[in-house]
């Protein structure tokens, strides 16, 4: 194998395993920042939700839990949204094949947790990372919980993350077998940004689809979801 393309396969699975730095306008903490902490709690969950090992992440998910519960977390929380943003992008690495480099998914309850608890807390700060699993994830039950995460904590008025839902329920309405519960919580999501009033998501594609839904190869749930979808629609 070339030295070069290792060398490549080191540098990705390194920034994979460290977290992935905020994208869109920078309002979250980079990773450099955050092993800068002196904050013995950011420290010692910060080991935790950075190790290769799948209980120290779930332990670092309670933890987190436990203190939104308590109201210790807030949407202006850099550090501890940096340490989901970690655990929601968290699963994957490059396995070495003797045919190059294969991409591998992995722990996706623990992506799931993590976009449920960004929901929770809410801000925009979670909404970005949120948009940032919409953009990356392929597992349906991950994708479907930043969908639900994403109806709580709204929208910003750029249109960036109305824009993601839609293309993720155009792409899987696309498919074969499309899932089922992935469909309606992001009808679900929908359906509250139309009853905000929020126009961004009226666009033809979009429109299309739910119609399409309505009478597609879906549950009667998924199909009577899409239909109160376009009537909240109809009343923006």
């Amino acid at each position: 194998m070339k030295k070069g393309f290792l060398l490549a396969v080191v540098m990705v699975f390194l920034l994979s395993a460290a977290g992935v730095v905020a994208e869109d306008n920078g309002q979250l903490m980079t990773v450099e920042e955050l092993f800068l902490s002196d904050d013995i709690t950011v420290q010692i969950l910060r080991e935790q939700v950075t190790s290769p090992r799948r209980d120290m992440k779930a332990d670092a998910l309670e933890t987190i839990r436990e203190m939104v519960e308590a109201g210790e977390i807030d949407e202006n929380d850099e550090a501890m949204i940096t340490m989901l943003q970690i655990l929601a992008l968290d699963g994957s690495r490059w396995r070495i094949t003797d045919g190059g480099g294969v991409f591998v998914r992995r722990n996706p309850d623990i992506r799931r947790d993590a976009a449920e608890l960004l929901g929770r807390i809410g801000g925009r700060r979670a909404e970005i990372v949120l948009r940032q699993v919409l953009r990356r994830d392929e597992e349906p039950m991950v994708l479907a919980e930043a969908m639900y995460a994403l109806g709580r904590t709204g929208v910003d008025d750029a249109g960036r993350s109305a824009t993601q839902m839609a293309q993720v329920l155009v792409r899987e309405h696309a498919r074969e077998h499309p899932d089922n519960n992935l469909m309606y919580s992001t009808l679900l999501a929908l359906e509250r940004l139309a009853e905000n009033g929020y126009r961004g998501i009226a666009e033809s594609t979009l429109i299309s689809s739910l119609v399409d839904i309505t009478h597609g190869p879906y549950t009667r749930l998924v199909r009577d979801q899409a239909r109160s979808v376009l009537d909240s629609m109809r009343n923006m």
